[in-house]
């Protein structure tokens, strides 16, 4: 999808399907820009509000229906029944053009994981992956897992003096006994003493060699937020996170912070893109901030334990993040924070590793 010709004129859509051919479309915005933000703040809500439960479903029509429509919405059914009838899943790859905008809201950061078809969220079947694609001359495929599988945690909750916070160090308990059941499938690092520091993480990186990077604490559009020796904030760039982790062997990031799907400007690159841009196979985002809650509501663990889960027994990550988004839909049903994980990918199928099962 690209930038608008004029200002009057609806953003061009070339898809492409396998079976369907390329066609051409238009993106026609049927919603009020105002309203968008409003409703990613909704996503990342903890009040049980039926009526913005509503407004979210009717911005999921209005994008389905903006997208979706005359030849391309026939396609888009044709391809359904197409993946339906060879056991397979319809992936719907959105390749979204950093500088397309609606007035200064970038395409990007709509939240096209509430698409809805008039029946049902699509990001809720099992059966259609909804992921952000990007393109880079580099291919990833998929590697040969020997023994576990290496997960690095790393948290930082700068507030002065080091210490972890209560919502943090509930989080880490609670995933620590999330994961215990896949230890022979999962060997996970830095549960007791995640490094906090940029320092501390190149340090870990290197001496871990993960697989899989899992980042909990701050972020801000474009950047993440580590601690200092002091344990006060400090802010890096998508850029140098990026550089940080090429070379690496890190195949998978998964953002447990807010923004990190979002870009700090229209035209530059969330940390999500940065990260894939710089050869990380696939990341996984949070459009807002994910609750990491209290022991009894715990969005975030939630959604790592059926997200790993999935990951130990070699499934895509796209559908790995679907069943952790329908995990949480059913633990909280009239909650959207299911909305908030976004998946960045630059694999044809999503599969990162060949895990012995």
């Amino acid at each position: 999808m690209g930038p608008r010709p004029s200002p009057e004129e609806d953003f061009p859509v070339l898809a492409h399907g396998e079976g369907v051919g390329d066609l051409h479309s238009t993106f026609v915005p049927l919603f009020d820009p105002a309203d968008v933000e409003a409703s990613i703040k909704a996503i990342g809500g903890i009040s049980p509000d039926v009526e913005a439960a509503l407004k979210l479903e009717d911005l999921g029509r209005k994008l389905f229906n903006g997208l979706f429509s005359g030849s391309l919405l026939r396609a888009f059914y044709r391809a359904q029944g197409r993946a339906e009838s060879l056991g397979r899943r319809l992936r719907l790859r959105l390749r979204l053009d950093p500088q397309a905008r609606l007035g200064d809201l970038p395409l990007q950061q709509l939240p096209w994981e509430l698409l809805h078809d008039g029946e049902r969220f699509l990001g809720l079947q099992r059966e259609i992956s909804i992921v952000r694609h990007l393109e880079t001359e580099r291919p990833a495929g998929v590697v040969p897992v020997e023994g576990c599988l290496r997960v690095l945690i790393a948290a930082a909750s700068p507030q002065g003096p080091r210490d972890i916070s209560e919502p943090e160090r509930e989080e880490l308990r609670q995933l620590y006994y999330g994961v215990q059941p896949l230890a022979l499938r999962l060997a996970v690092e830095g549960l007791d003493d995640p490094p906090r520091t940029f320092g501390e993480l190149e340090a870990a990186l290197a001496k871990v060699r993960p697989h899989v990077l899992y980042f909990t604490g701050h972020g801000k559009p474009g950047g993440l937020v580590f601690e200092d020796p002091g344990g006060n904030a400090d802010v890096h760039s998508a850029d140098e996170v990026a550089s940080l982790l090429v070379g690496q062997g890190v195949r998978l990031v998964v953002l447990n912070t807010c923004h990190g799907a979002n870009a700090p400007t229209p035209g530059r690159l969330s940390v999500a893109e940065a990260l894939v841009e710089a050869g990380v196979p696939a990341v996984v985002a949070m459009q807002s901030a994910i609750l990491t809650g209290t022991r009894w509501y715990h969005p975030a663990v939630r959604f790592a334990h059926v997200f790993f889960f999935q990951l130990a027994l070699g499934r895509p990550v796209d559908a790995c993040v679907t069943e952790a988004r329908i995990a949480m839909a059913k633990n909280w049903p009239r909650l959207p924070q299911w909305a908030l994980p976004v998946c960045f990918l630059r694999t044809g199928d999503g599969r990162l590793f060949e895990v012995a099962v």
